[in-house]
């Protein structure tokens, strides 16, 4: 027995890992990944993924990680400049205004918005009643326009209280039926300048209005009972996706689907091509390995459990 622990603790871990892992890579290049990972796999991994629990403590989780980071953020100092690459960031954004279909739907989708519709249309209304109160003589065709104009907004608001809201409410009905040509206006422009050079411009904007912000300023935005609110709801959420299981068939397709084109591909040169490799994958676990069993409560757990393997090898009749 002190033989596994030595193994498994101390100056024998790096050893013991670094065997294993070898031994598993060389493992992984001698099969396919079908061998291991059947096209036929799809719907067992998208059933265990709907089976994956989302409860309360979950999202008290996320609040307490969401509560750490921002702490975290806030010592660090850290800012979007610390962490992207200001042209890349540009390029990407960029070549994202050059993606046609996706582009135009977002600007269909934009515009269509209630959202969208009402600032249209509350720009139009504050438009058209400063317009009528300078007393031009055009406005007046306007319906209720000409009140304002003969007493003025304030002597309308100090003589008949009540006139100036019927008379808001009749520009604000004015504006929504005459609306549909602006909107349509309104989507034509969009798609003619927000091209790639103007999504670059407006990047670039953003990017110089935030690039050296804290991002720990995010953390004053929500509050700590909004972002504990803001947990439980999406664990919510992510419950009621998985609890659904509309969602496990797309997911069983997918990876069907992935399995398939790859299955006589080795695992070992697919974890490769990921950055995989097997010296960094040594590293990665030797190092994880190596901070866990310096606590003794891990080193007292690995040696229960080989003791208790053991026990029950030589025990056996």
């Amino acid at each position: 027995m002190r033989f596994e622990v030595d193994r498994w603790t101390g100056d024998g871990l790096f050893d013991s890992v670094a065997e294993e892992i070898h031994a598993l890579y060389a493992w992984l290049a001698e099969v396919r990944l079908a061998d291991v990972l059947p096209p036929d796999s799809g719907p067992v991994i998208a059933g265990l993924i709907e089976q994956l629990p989302a409860t309360e403590a979950t999202a008290d989780l996320l609040s307490e990680v969401a509560d750490a980071a921002g702490d975290a953020l806030a010592d660090v100092g850290l800012t979007l400049e610390d962490l992207f690459d200001r042209d890349e960031v540009l390029t990407f954004l960029a070549t994202a205004g050059t993606l046609e279909p996706l582009r135009s739907r977002l600007i269909t989708a934009a515009t269509s918005s209630t959202a969208y519709r009402r600032l249209v249309a509350h720009v139009l209304y504050q438009g058209v009643k400063a317009y009528v109160l300078t007393e031009n003589v055009f406005a007046r065709k306007i319906p209720g326009a000409s009140s304002l104009v003969r007493f003025g907004q304030r002597s309308v608001a100090a003589a008949a209280p009540g006139l100036e809201k019927a008379v808001d409410t009749q520009l604000s009905g004015f504006v929504e039926a005459n609306i549909a040509e602006t909107l349509r206006d309104s989507r034509r422009y969009l798609e003619a300048t927000v091209d790639a050079a103007m999504i670059r411009t407006l990047a670039l904007e953003g990017w110089t209005a935030t690039a050296r912000r804290p991002l720990a300023d995010i953390r004053g935005a929500v509050s700590e009972d909004g972002l504990a609110e803001m947990a439980d709801q999406g664990t919510a959420l992510v419950r009621g996706l998985f609890a659904s299981g509309r969602l496990t068939p797309v997911i069983a397709a997918t990876l069907t689907d992935l399995l398939d084109r790859r299955s006589e591909d080795s695992p070992a040169d697919l974890l490769s091509e990921l950055g995989l490799t097997e010296e960094v994958l040594t590293g990665v676990a030797v190092e994880a390995c190596s901070h866990l069993a310096a606590q003794s409560a891990v080193r007292d757990y690995v040696e229960s459990r080989i003791r208790a393997r053991l026990s029950a090898f030589y025990a056996r009749p």
